[in-house]
């Protein structure tokens, strides 16, 4: 039989030993709950930056959507200024001669500024002159026998058809080799 002596440092080794393998158990857990920990976090990261790029593509999207709706609202009030004409230059074609006697350029005049343009081109006009425009008619009258002569209508003297709006710098442009055409031929026929 073992002597009491070596029984108890037996003991005393076999729980050291047990001492060890606690630590060790407690040492290899920590060592897992670490590691799953730094995996939560790294996962957790991952998912706040896949969180922070979806809320930036969503706030993108939503900036595209604003920027689209006013592009359309631009869209709409530019169309409606064309049909309307709130415009200070446009791009026009006057109508051709209806009947022999009417004159060959159309001729409009403000304030005794006179503007000279041929007909069945397009032109560039102020939208004051082509106010004037919209204002020369000419009554058309009806008389049939045995009864006074009456007014049926009226027809507009320079009718013309609008093609786009224009800048005043084209329309200078227009006016200035306009001007210039009419001095040249001026001084052939004053030759």
């Amino acid at each position: 039989m073992p002597s009491n002596k070596n029984k108890g440092k037996s003991e005393n080794k076999n729980e050291d030993l047990g001492l060890n393998i606690e630590s060790e158990n407690a040492e290899v857990n920590q060592a897992a709950e670490d590691n799953a920990l730094a995996q939560a976090n790294a996962k957790i990261e991952e998912l706040q930056a896949q969180q922070k790029e979806s809320e930036e593509k969503i706030a993108a999207a939503e900036e595209a959507q604003k920027l689209a709706e006013a592009n359309e609202i631009a869209a709409k009030q530019e169309s409606k200024e064309i049909e309307h004409g709130d415009h200070d230059f446009w791009w026009v074609t006057f109508a051709a001669k209806d009947n022999p006697n009417a004159a060959d350029q159309v001729m409009l005049g403000i304030n005794g500024n006179i503007l000279v343009m041929k007909r069945n081109v397009p032109v560039i006009v102020p939208s004051n002159y082509l106010q004037v425009a919209d204002h020369a008619v000419a009554k058309q009258y009806r008389q049939l026998p045995g009864e006074e002569r009456r007014v049926v209508g009226e027809i507009k003297t320079f009718p013309y058809t609008k093609i786009k709006p224009a800048t005043k710098k084209e329309y200078l442009a227009m006016k200035k080799k306009g001007t210039q055409a009419s001095k040249e031929s001026n001084a052939k026929t004053s030759n």
